[in-house]
Parts: structure tokens; sequence; C-alpha cells
């Protein structure tokens, strides 16, 4: 039985109305704002929903979603929104679990949203605010002020475009010293030639160094592990990108929630027991936590990135210091790079599927999904840190690997024979040095089949792509 959806909508005062799901309208006033909820929202909504949602604003106008409360069961309750442009239907994001919209804006006044549920488990669902957006899609307000709008690529370009031009913020466009370590690494020559790509195979999804050497110790200061705040054991890799921020893969931190809670953060280790000389070592609460709003969307993977805001700035020290952003200059095909992390060191799980749809479901969250280890598969997850070479793979080499439909624009990929990103490895740095020397985070550990398989490079989140939503984000927070 269909019951009820309320339908609030605020312009000058608060007005409600009602409808019915599925098919009902929301009108969005030209100044306030209407709220949509999912069925017998706050009580939990039934099984087997298809709803849709009818979202309509002033003619000329952009719309701006956002996120008042949202709870589904995540991977398999969904919230998706759409519209059309020029003819086609384009998802602007599909939300499930405790992550909703934050700042979804559409290009035009259309949108519909719909709300998918299965036959098992329910929530509360959601309430979603909608409103006219003040700023087209692609710019936001300045962190200053509440008229002045800011393309996202705006940042740190040399114009002040803000008042008072925060935008400008030396502090933040320039981090002091990045990506120069205090030890001295080690590197590799020129990149080796990639292995020919088979195309016929159909790719895996593994959570993610299989071979590679052990790193000199703190001669990579910028890597830090995500871990999991209750018990301490190591989920992820991570950068320090300055003295607030650490990026790492959206996939990790939706791997329990986006809560800061549910994470710290260590820094300044070489070992991660700690069985070494490591004076610098800290672990670190954070205050925020922002996964990319459009990780996701459009493909599976897209926009791998997630960036987590330390409760207490950070001290630099010569084992703890921050990496450049990458800015898209030297990412040429063959260029010679560097994957480090404390993840596995065989590629034990190496589960095949030959249905790809329903593997890629098994490891939705692929740090929560590792199967449980024998006592020598626990040995293979190494303590201290390692590197190994990761030479750019040619964007359409990558394509055809994967399919056009698993690789887009965002990532970027990444292969040495028999070396690799594998388990524990997810969200990590890949490091590119620049001719003056200077390092710089190219990807971050996204996905890939298996684990140094012939013929199937990483594929890592594209820094250089999300640059524009990182220096936003830590703008504005």
């Amino acid at each position: 039985m269909w019951t009820q959806v309320a339908l609030v909508a605020s312009l000058m005062g608060a007005i409600s109305a009602q409808a019915l799901c599925p098919g009902h309208e929301v009108i969005v006033p030209s100044d306030g704002s209407a709220h949509f909820t999912s069925p017998n929202y706050p009580s939990d909504y039934p099984h087997n929903t298809n709803c849709n949602y009818d979202i309509t604003g002033p003619a000329g106008k952009v719309l701006e979603f956002n996120t008042v409360t949202f709870k589904t069961e995540s991977n398999y309750d969904s919230l998706t929104f759409t519209e059309v442009v020029n003819g086609l239907t384009k998802t602007l994001g599909k939300f499930s679990g405790t992550g909703g919209p934050r700042d979804l804006r559409s290009q035009g006044n259309h949108v519909t949203a719909t709300f998918r549920t299965d036959s098992s488990i329910s929530y509360s669902g959601f309430n979603i605010s909608v409103k006219v957006a003040i700023c087209s899609t692609g710019s936001n307000l300045c962190p200053n002020s509440q008229t002045v709008c800011i393309n996202s690529t705006a940042y740190c370009d040399g114009k002040e475009d803000c008042p008072d031009g925060v935008d400008e913020d030396p502090n933040k466009c320039h981090v002091a010293n990045c990506g120069i370590p205090a030890i001295k690494p080690i590197t590799y020559g020129p990149a080796t030639t990639a292995r020919s790509v088979n195309v016929a195979a159909r790719p895996d999804r593994s959570s993610r160094i299989v071979g590679g050497i052990a790193v000199i110790p703190h001669s990579r200061p910028w890597q830090c592990a995500m871990l999991n705040a209750a018990s301490g054991s190591q989920l992820c890799g991570c950068s320090i990108i300055n003295n607030e921020w650490i990026l790492t893969a959206a996939h990790c931190c939706k791997a329990y929630a986006p809560s800061p809670n549910s994470y710290k953060v260590m820094v300044g280790a070489h070992s991660l027991s700690g069985n070494a000389d490591q004076p610098y070592a800290r672990k670190l609460t954070l205050s925020k936590i922002f996964v990319h709003p459009s990780w996701e969307s459009p493909l599976r993977y897209s926009h791998d990135a997630c960036l987590m805001k330390l409760a207490q700035p950070l001290e630099y020290n010569d084992h703890v210091s921050p990496i450049c952003l990458a800015n898209g200059t030297d990412e040429a095909a063959g260029k010679g790079c560097i994957v480090s992390g404390w993840g596995n060191t065989a590629p034990w799980r190496n589960l095949q599927f030959e249905d790809f749809d329903k593997f890629a479901e098994y490891v939705e969250h692929p740090e929560m999904m590792v199967p449980e280890k024998s006592e020598s598969r626990a040995q293979e997850r190494v303590d201290i840190l390692r590197q190994a070479p990761a030479n750019i793979v040619a964007q359409p080499t990558c394509v055809r690997a994967y399919g056009a439909s698993m690789v887009g624009d965002d990532m970027i990929c990444a292969s040495a024979p028999g070396q690799s990103s594998c388990q524990g490895d997810s969200g990590g740095p890949l490091t590119c040095e620049d001719s003056a020397g200077v390092f710089h985070v190219t990807g971050i550990v996204s996905w890939a089949r298996g684990c140094a398989q012939n013929g199937y490079p990483t594929v890592y989140g594209r820094v250089s792509y999300m640059r524009p939503w990182l220096m936003e984000t830590m703008f504005n927070n």
C-alpha cells in the first residue's frame, strides 16, 4: 500500500502540501525551498518501492539539492537524480546508505528523482531539500560571501574572484615545500614498456603492493595510513596534502560510514606496529569527511576521492610533510611513477566471477569484504611501507582493457610487469616526480582486476581531474 509522502515548501514562511508516491510533483518556489521525503517518513519506507518525484523550478533557473536526513539500505535501496540535457538523460547522482546529496546542482529547472528499494531491509529513508541555486552549475558561493559565486576551477588561478581575495590565499594555494622529502627516496629509471593489454578478458574488481621493495624509512613523509578507529587495524592508504587535510579514496571513506568518528589517521610511520625508530608517528583524529559528490557517477567507480580534515593541524618534521597535488602537466603515457602502501605483497585474493556485476556487488565496499585470512595469508600483509614502480598507461589502452563503461576521464591507469598495488593499498598515492625533483600525487589507488595481473593496469582516481573539487572543499571548510 502506498502511503502519503510529505512535501513541505517554505516561501516567506512555511507552506505544506502532500502528494502520493509514485508520480507526484514537487514545485520549487523562486524564493525559499521545497522538501520531499521517502514513503512513510520518518518511519521505515516500504519494500519494493519504485517512487518517482517530478521536481520543477522557475524557468531558466538551476536547482540545488541538499540532505536533511538520509538513511537507506546501503547498495540496495537508492535515490537517483536525473535530468534531460540536449535530449539525453543525464544522471546527476545516485545515493545510498547514509550519504545523501550535498550541493547537488542541476543544469536546468527540471529534475526527476527515483527512489527504489528491494524486498528486505528498510530504514527511515530521506528528507531532501531543494531550492533555486544562487550559483550556476560548476560554481559555489565564495567562502566569505552569500552573493558572490566562484567557479571551482578559479581557486588559486592567480586572479582574485572573491571578496578580499580569499580564493588566492597563499597558505592554501602554495603549500610550502610540498613534495620535497627531507630523506632522499628510492626512485626508478626510465619507465619500462608496458605489457600489451588483453582486451578479450573481462575485468574483476579487487580492493588493492605486490612485488616492490621496502621504502627507505620516512623517505615518503606524505604517506599515511587510514585506520579503523575502533580496532586500530589498517583499512587504506592516504596522503598528507597540507597540515589540515588528508586525501584518500571515496570507497575507503564509505567502508563503514562517511563519519569522522569511524576512522583515525597514522602519520610519520614506517612500521604500522611501531617496530621501528619512528619518534614522530602519531594516530590522529578527524573532524570532517567529504566524499566526492559524484562518487559512482556516471560510472560505477567514478570520482573515487575523499577528503578528511584533521581535528588538529599537523606539525611538519623530517618524517611528516605534504605532497603536492598534480595539475595534469606531467601525466604522459610511459611516465615512470611510484605506488606505495602497506598492502598485501601477494595476490592471494584473486577471486574470479563470470558475471562481473556479481563480482562488483560483492566488493562494493572492498575494505569490508576481504575474507578471513589464514595465519600464512596474514603474513602477506606487510608491516613496513613498500613501494613499486608504476608507469602511466595510455588512456585508450586502459579503456580497451576494461571497457568504456568502467574507465572514465576522472581515472588514470598505471602498471609495471609483476608489480602493483593490492589489498590495503586503496586510497594510497600514485606519486610522480617532475623535472625539478618535486613529487606530486597523480593518482589515488582505486581498483583493478586482481593484483599485478598481466594486461590489466591498476586504475587510480585522477587527482588533476578532481583538483577543482579538492580546492573548493578545502577553501570552504
